[in-house]
């Protein structure tokens, strides 16, 4: 506990927003990206820009993230009352269904744990979601690309493996 003098109060910012859209064999990576603090807002109106053009969609995750952010950014930066029930209808978290109906070999319930025992690989071993929120902080700082394509990077792979973990629970075969 501090003195409250030099304790610092940093304001929680939503970043980045990566979408996986599949469709006719295809898939294709969407991410939304605040290249500041300030510009948050700007991310979340792209999104809910680009969102709002899709008819039918579910927007599956892994634990309450999303959903808790979701609302978050609604609430600081607006949202139209119809394009929220279109959102927060359509999603999905996965890891209740997961936890309800499949004991995984694996030492818990995170999708850094489950993902590989459904096939899935992330390309870089040196990234958490703690460490992308401290490169995300350095590349505000110095605007490097190199920082922002990897965290690009990780974020497309939580993505993926999201989608395999859903694509490997869909193939489950009731006996």
């Amino acid at each position: 506990m501090g003195d409250g003098e030099n304790d610092v109060e940093i304001e929680p910012i939503d970043y980045l927003i990566g979408v996986l859209e599949r469709g006719k064999g295809k898939e294709k990576f969407y991410p939304f990206v605040a290249h500041s603090f300030e510009e948050e807002g700007r991310m979340w109106k792209e999104f809910l820009q680009w969102i709002a053009k899709k008819d039918d969609f579910i927007l599956y995750h892994w634990h309450n993230y999303e959903s808790t952010h979701f609302k978050k950014l609604a609430m600081r930066h607006g949202c139209s009352p119809g394009l929220w029930v279109k959102i927060e209808s359509s999603l999905l978290d996965l890891l209740p269904i997961a936890r309800r109906s499949i004991m995984f070999p694996t030492y818990g319930y995170s999708l850094k744990k489950v993902a590989p025992y459904c096939g899935f690989k992330w390309r870089q071993k040196d990234v958490s979601a703690t460490e992308s929120i401290a490169m995300y902080i350095a590349y505000t700082q110095t605007k490097d690309s190199s920082i922002l394509d990897k965290i690009l990077k990780y974020n497309e792979d939580d993505v993926i493996a999201t989608r395999a973990v859903k694509d490997w629970m869909s193939s489950i075969k009731k006996k």
